[in-house]
């Protein structure tokens, strides 16, 4: 388990305990107020995972001013203890973090997404054929995980350019 924390706070430059925060920031192609932040919180004990507090944060411009319009937050599980020594672990979340800097940027109904629609699907830590990041990257766009929330065909000009 330390592993895996310790693996997500060089992935997204955290300090580790629950005091941790890390962040997935769009580049703001679309909108330069589109943020997801993390604070990692680890569990020990019988039950072992990783959570983390999600938080949403939605910024506009309103009268030349830059305003908060939303925030949101919610406590998801980003690895369950089955999953803490996944072969490919690193990968998965490195995959995972692009492609949830991809929606963030791009999705056009970000304002109705709640945090935990940004978790690491569960159906990626079962994927047979994956092993790099961008295997995962590109599995987390499929219509039932991430890529739900993008416009139809963007995610495949994305990836043929």
């Amino acid at each position: 388990m330390e592993k895996t924390i310790k693996l997500i706070a060089a992935l997204f430059g955290c300090r580790l305990g629950h005091a941790s925060h890390l962040s997935l920031v769009g580049t703001g192609s679309k909108d330069p107020g589109r943020m997801l932040t993390h604070s990692v919180v680890e569990h020990g004990g019988a039950g072992r995972y990783v959570d983390a507090s999600l938080c949403l944060v939605i910024v506009g411009e309103e009268d030349e001013d830059v305003r908060v319009r939303d925030i949101k937050e919610q406590v998801v599980t980003l690895v369950s203890e089955k999953h803490l020594d996944h072969p490919y672990l690193e990968e998965l979340l490195m995959g995972w973090a692009l492609a949830v800097e991809f929606v963030i940027d791009n999705a056009p109904n970000i304002e109705t997404l709640m945090p935990s629609d940004f978790a690491p699907p569960r159906s990626l830590f079962t994927l047979k054929k994956a092993r790099t990041a961008g295997d995962y990257h590109r599995a987390c766009f499929a219509k039932g995980r991430l890529g739900k929330f993008l416009p139809q065909g963007l995610v495949e000009s994305f990836f043929a350019a």
